[in-house]
């Protein structure tokens, strides 16, 4: 799958429109696939994570790691909101 790093090319600029842009396309893209599209879910909960929205991502990557346990981004977008919300490492899955 081409999608993940053409979304990572957005949420690695600097510049906050364009990474205002990735994130956007991520969670709009999870809609439009569906809550049971994992992929979709946990890239969009690693956008949110990326762009400080820490407690819409807290609330997703539960439901993305439900569907795929293993899925790299969802963990590190976990990883990430917990560590922004400063909760310890308890409390990350």
């Amino acid at each position: 799958m081409l999608a993940e790093p053409l979304l990572a090319a957005f949420s690695l600029q600097m510049a906050p429109p364009y990474a205002e842009h990735g994130r956007h396309l991520a969670v709009s893209q999870y809609r439009v696939a569906g809550k049971d599209s994992w992929p979709w879910a946990s890239w969009a909960a690693a956008a949110l994570a990326g762009q400080s929205a820490v407690d819409e991502a807290w609330q997703l990557a539960p439901h993305a790691q439900a569907l795929q346990t293993h899925s790299g981004a969802v963990v590190h977008a976990r990883s990430h909101a917990g560590h922004e919300q400063g909760t310890g490492p308890g409390e990350v899955e």
